[in-house]
């Protein structure tokens, strides 16, 4: 801001002089009784311009800062006053300095000044221009001399008034110099030692104790001072607690030093003092000038050193190396005969070095700075004394300096902290990919890192080349890689560069490639261009150099830092290893200063990009701190790509498994030809579905889908056993239509009647009569009501696909089987599988009969898969029913039908838990068919249940229970009825309750359970004629063997009685009897003592 002022100023006085060079010539004039002489002034072209430059000139130079000057006063005027009316909540202190102020003072009265006397020629100008117009002013040579004379004296007069106003004092002295003669010691001495009463109280009064009060807000009790000692002993202690407080307000390090070394070279009387900082780069150590050349008069300013005229020299030499390097002070009396003085110094700075004392600042026990006191005014060498002194002070400068340091130091671990934090919440925020890792971890931590840029450059990570590549190079058509590589042994090439621009306005650039990158996931094909290789990131070398040299050693390769490839350089454009651009780096006109760079490294070693930083925010070099820092931060974005990289496992894993899916529905997907079945567009149109018309498509489905009402689909009672699988395929396409919903759905039923296995209960025919039954539940029962079109279609659907994959046994089996199933789901195991087959459908364009769906519509749609195939879980049927029941209840009290509606349509967890329950009746629904159905299906489901039982007994070595044994075959009617009372029966039940029209499905339940009771008693009855046969038979026997062992003759025991046949007899007639009937349960029946379909394991049992 300053310099533009500046340049504004300097600008617009040339551009007010242009005028005066243009026009000022030199004319000769014809004096009266003199001779012609020549005079130098001002010839306008024409009247008019004179009268503009002379009224914009004045207007310009001399109106305008005085109308300024007037209103910066009111305005002052006006401040002050409102200032002064008391504000509350206001406590703001505004510290003017009192040279600020001496300052102001010394302006306003040269702008005054100014105006009054340079007001006379502006005035003589303006009446000069006028006599032009008006003839009768006239304005006199003299007066015009003399108002000259008055408007020059004004530069003469400004040096006088600035003098006085700025330096009152010394002015005082020089003008009373020649009035009053010179003070001498001798009188001084002589005039204090007649008046002691006057010396004391003047030294009372100019050297007070009144600081000590301020510092710590107590009453400190001085001594009177009866010498020069105590004088000196309070100024002292005036001093420290001035440093105290400087140090409890925070106040800059460098400063408050400062004021010690101008204190220090006050006292030592030494010419100048100096401070130097210790570092280390690229672990060397250095030291580089932090107060240069501080007097015990200079500004703080002048000798704080720029970070750009730092003077940078190693601790071996100098005698300031010296001395950080023992860390021992030193006191050398002639600097030439000292072999370790260096005069690089001194040549740069034109000065000669004599004498020194310096000391070592030590942090526990390593060196933090180095402080110099240089040539001993008044003597040839610094005395014992002086060096006492100095050390001294050296304690309170060690203070300072370590107060500084500790400050430092918690800045650093704070950043790194905050560093490691941000960057570990980022990176575990992204897992998918390295680029969009990094970038996030770098740019959340771009406030901590505290440099001007940084780019990150990814390195390609392909070890090998594709034998196609490597053709070229082995038929000598093209040269093999002779560039740098990885440690690892991979080419170096950059495939993308990220670059932070963190100066002025924010702004990141990507470059990334063209044409073809390989990695660890392939080939792939991308469509930007690759850094060019004399991109500004990369002209260097420096990242490449990086790369090639991850883990070396500081012995071999220069600017490394131990094991780990840290390279750190200031000043990088004046370095001849590596030719960094000297110009600006693009159009921002940024150019390189300081450079660190650094490897990012992973677990395994490899090097997986190059991070460089450049140009620390206030302009010194990167320190080791920065080193720590940047170090960290590369080391866990190097480690952080173990997740990326699992997770790339894990993707691969997951396409080998798309991909193992994709093999599979092949085989369970519906063919061309399955679709021709039904859709028959090559008879009737001659061309394949998806080339058909949408509306003929649809026509054509419905003309060959068989009616709801023929095939009995909206009936409770409805029954699959006189259809065929394609026939029930029509079937189920016909429930979407009557729902409200071509290609795609042939093509899905098709599929979810191959995916269901060929197992004797739980196959494509189970599955069908569920979603039949959730239709006629929603159509038939006024069940559609509670629900959206989306839920009906989604419940139907999931209806036909719950116990789709069902491998003929339960949970429990998987269970003890230790099946993969098993192990992939800890609970409901069967149907989380269906479940998770369902969704592959859904992945599945062909397939996917929602694929029409918003995203979240498609949400909901899995959502209800996930509670309808759940549900049919029994082990969670016990969970939900007596919820089930409060609603039926709550419902029944609602006399409006509208408030019913609402009751449950309005509340999404009544919707899910009467969905479940409906799931439920629906997987249950077989046992509410008419008899001739019920009594099939139950055979089914025994028989299902016995070829588990036969499992159970060769595979797991287990007895099973009695309904999976087929040794209890003649319990079924018994084990029926106990189902139905302590399952199926409140289903119904609760369901007639909540709607009338669901009563047909507990009443088929009621006839199903009588006739299960009667077969059951049958059972019962043939069971006890048996046991009383049996027991007559045993009391008969035992009379016969009584009678023969009494008659002595040759004892028969029972077996011998078996022998005879007897036994055999009586109880074969049983057999006779079973075998009389076709099966003990159902006249005109086949026996099913097994219906397996699966080898020996369906033969009869004998």
């Amino acid at each position: 801001m300053v310099s533009a002022t500046l340049f504004f100023i300097w600008a617009f006085s040339a551009l007010a002089c242009i005028p005066l060079s243009l026009f000022f010539t030199v004319i000769n004039v014809d004096f009266p009784r003199q001779k012609r002489e020549h005079i130098c002034t001002l010839k306008w072209p024409d009247p008019t311009a004179e009268i503009v430059f002379n009224v914009t000139f004045t207007a310009l130079c001399f109106l305008l800062p005085g109308v300024i000057i007037v209103i910066y006063k009111r305005s002052k005027l006006r401040l002050r006053h409102r200032d002064s009316l008391p504000q509350v909540g206001d406590s703001v202190e505004y510290n003017v300095s009192r040279k600020d102020m001496r300052l102001f003072r010394t302006l306003l009265v040269l702008v005054f000044s100014f105006l009054i006397m340079w007001s006379p020629i502006f005035i003589t100008t303006s009446l000069i221009l006028a006599r032009n117009f008006l003839g009768h002013l006239d304005v006199s040579s003299t007066m015009f001399f003399w108002v000259m004379t008055f408007t020059l004296a004004n530069s003469a007069l400004n040096p006088i008034l600035y003098s006085v106003f700025q330096f009152k004092n010394r002015w005082r002295r020089f003008c009373c110099r020649s009035v009053v003669s010179p003070l001498r010691k001798d009188t001084v001495e002589k005039f204090l030692d007649n008046n002691p009463d006057f010396a004391k109280q003047y030294y009372d009064k100019k050297v007070q104790a009144d600081v000590i009060t301020v510092a710590f807000n107590n009453q400190v009790q001085v001594k009177e001072p009866s010498s020069y000692k105590d004088v000196s002993t309070i100024q002292e202690s005036e001093f420290i607690f001035e440093i105290i407080k400087e140090l409890k307000t925070n106040a800059p390090m460098e400063k408050t030093l400062h004021k010690i070394l101008q204190r220090v070279a006050l006292l030592i009387q030494a010419d100048r003092c100096s401070y130097f900082g210790y570092r280390s780069r690229n672990g060397t150590p250095e030291l580089s000038t932090v107060l240069f050349d501080v007097t015990h008069n200079s500004s703080f300013e002048k000798n704080l050193v720029n970070p750009n005229a730092e003077i940078v020299f190693p601790t071996d030499m100098g005698i300031v190396g010296w001395t950080a390097h023992t860390k021992k002070p030193q006191n050398v009396a002639d600097v030439k005969k000292n072999t370790h003085f260096n005069d690089f110094v001194d040549k740069q700075t034109k000065y000669t070095t004599k004498c020194m004392v310096t000391v070592c600042i030590m942090y526990e026990k390593e060196p933090i700075g180095v402080i110099m006191a240089l040539n001993k005014q008044g003597a040839d060498e610094f005395s014992k004394s002086d060096e006492e002194l100095f050390n001294k002070y050296i304690n309170f400068a060690s203070v300072v300096v370590l107060q500084g340091h500790t400050s430092c130091m918690w800045d650093v671990e704070s950043r790194r902290s905050q560093v490691l934090l941000w960057s570990a919440s980022k990176v575990f925020e992204e897992l998918t990919d390295i680029e969009r890792q990094f970038h996030k971890a770098l740019y959340t931590v771009r406030t901590y890192i505290k440099c001007e840029r940084y780019s990150v450059g990814l390195l390609d990570m392909t070890k090998e080349k594709e034998f196609f590549d490597e053709w070229a190079i082995k038929l000598g058509d093209q040269e093999p890689y002779k560039g740098p590589k990885t440690p690892d042994g991979r080419e170096i090439s950059f495939y993308k560069i990220i670059d932070y621009l963190l100066e002025d306005k924010e702004e990141i650039k990507v470059i990334p490639l063209t044409g073809v990158i390989r990695s660890r996931a392939g080939t792939h094909p991308l469509n930007s261009q690759r850094p060019p290789a004399d991109h500004w990131a990369l002209v260097s070398g420096l990242p490449s150099y990086v790369a090639e040299n991850g883990f070396v050693s500081s012995l071999f390769v220069p600017f490394f830092n131990g094991n780990t490839a840290i390279c750190n350089m200031m000043n990088a454009q004046a370095d001849d290893y590596f030719a960094f651009q000297k110009e600006a780096a693009d159009e921002t006109g940024w150019k390189i200063n300081n450079v660190l760079s650094l490897p990012i490294v992973n677990k395994k070693e490899e090097i997986v990009g190059v991070a460089t930083f450049f140009n620390r925010n206030d302009g010194k070099p990167f320190d080791e701190n920065d080193e720590q820092i940047t170090e960290a931060l590369t080391q866990f974005l190097g480690w952080s790509t173990l997740n990326s990289d699992t997770y790339d496992k894990l993707n691969r894993t997951e396409w080998r498994k798309d991909i193992t899916q994709e093999m599979l529905m092949y085989q369970t997907t519906a063919t061309l030809d399955d679709v021709q079945l039904i859709l028959n567009t090559q008879e009737k149109f001659g061309s394949a579905p998806e080339d058909c018309d949408q509306k003929e498509m649809y026509k054509l489905l419905r003309t060959n889908i068989p009616d709801a009402k023929k095939v009995e689909l909206l009936e409770f009672r409805f029954s699959d056993f006189a259809l065929s699988e394609l026939e029930l395929v029509k079937c189920g396409i016909r429930c979407f239509f009557e729902l409200g919903g071509g290609e795609t759905l042939t093509r899905w039923m098709f599929t979810v009647q191959r995916g269901y296995r060929d197992v004797t209960y739980h196959n494509w025919r189970h599955g069908f009569n569920v979603g039949q039954t959730m239709f006629s539940l929603l159509l038939t029962g006024k069940l559609k009501k509670y629900y959206t079109d989306l839920d009906v279609f989604a419940m139907v659907a999931a209806g036909f696909c719950h116990d789709i994959d069902h491998r003929g046994t339960n949970n429990l089996y998987q269970t003890k089987s230790q099946s993969p199933l098993a192990k992939l789901h800890s609970s409901s195991v069967m149907e989380r599988h269906h479940l998770e087959y369902s969704k592959t459908l859904m992945e599945n364009e062909n397939l996917n009969i929602f694929q029409n769906l918003q995203k979240r519509q498609f949400e909901t749609v899995q959502h209800l898969f996930e509670v309808c195939i759940i549900a049919t879980d029994l082990a969670l049927y016990f969970k939900k029913r007596t919820m089930f029941q409060k609603i039926v209840e709550s419902v029944e009290g609602i006399p409006d039908e509208k408030d019913k509606v609402n009751f449950v349509s309005t509340n999404p967890t009544r919707k899910e838990i009467i969905m479940a329950m409906m799931m439920t009746a629906c997987d249950l629904s077989a046992i509410t068919k008419p008899w001739e159905v019920q009594s099939k299906v139950a055979l089914m489901v025994a028989a299902e249940f016995w070829e588990q039982g036969d499992l159970e007994r060769t595979v797991l070595d287990q007895q099973p229970i009695p309904m999976m044994d087929r040794d209890h075959a003649e319990e079924l009617p018994k084990m029926q009825c106990g189902f139905i009372d302590f399952v199926c029966s409140f289903v119904y039940k609760e369901f007639s309750r909540f709607h009338i029209e669901i009563t047909p499905m507990f009443d088929g339940l009621n006839i199903n359970r009588g006739q299960w009771r009667a077969l059951a008693d049958v059972h019962e009855a043939k069971v006890k004629a048996i046991e009383d046969e049996r027991r007559s038979w045993r009391v008969e026997a035992k009379e016969i063997n009584t009678e023969w062992m009494s008659a002595k003759t040759c004892p028969l025991s029972v077996r011998g009685l078996r022998g005879m046949g007897f036994i055999c007899l009586k109880h074969s007639r049983c057999h006779d009897d079973r075998r009389a009937s076709p099966h003990p349960y159902i006249t005109g029946q086949p026996h099913f003592a097994s219906t397996s379909r699966h080898g020996n394991q369906g033969k009869t049992r004998k």
